[in-house]
């Protein structure tokens, strides 16, 4: 077997461990069924990739005068297992509304353009929006009923 496909296959060995450890933080069934399954391919591409040899090019070409990192493939694993830890954690596609939301029965949502050229949407009126309760880890579709009145700031109104 080749050096490059032994890498890509225990590359995909980490993946899968940090992908599985995402999805794993959702639900509370699948926390628990999952957790061998992701700590052994986690760990196995940690040490598959340790052990895997860089490219020894300077018998080839001659000496550049580079430096072969020993711990590569950890950064990278480890990079991305926090990349996917942080986006998890900032609350993306949890089905929590805007403060300013407005209760009224003809639906108005605004698109926007924010930084790097993404969209976000903005709700300004709704009559039924997704509730996320987080001890469950659930989001269901609700009708809005009632507003909470905040006298400080308009914005901390919440539906």
């Amino acid at each position: 077997m080749s050096k490059s496909m032994l890498g890509t296959r225990n590359l995909a060995f980490g993946m899968l461990g940090i992908l599985l450890m995402s999805f794993s933080i959702y639900l509370n069934y699948i926390r628990f069924t999952v957790c061998g399954v992701r700590g052994t391919s986690l760990m196995s591409g940690f040490v598959f990739l340790t052990c895997t040899d860089q490219d020894d090019t300077r018998h080839k070409f001659g000496h550049y005068g580079g430096f072969t990192c020993p711990f590569g493939p950890l950064l990278l694993t480890t990079c991305i297992l926090i990349n996917s830890y942080l986006l998890i954690n900032l609350g993306y596609g949890l089905g929590r509304h805007l403060a300013s939301t407005k209760l009224s029965s003809n639906k108005t949502i605004k698109r926007i353009r924010v930084r790097g050229g993404n969209v976000k949407w903005r709700e300004i009126r709704l009559d039924t929006d997704n509730f996320s309760w987080d001890s469950e880890a659930i989001t269901r579709k609700t009708r809005l009923q009632d507003m909470v009145y905040n006298a400080s700031n308009n914005e901390l109104v919440r539906t």
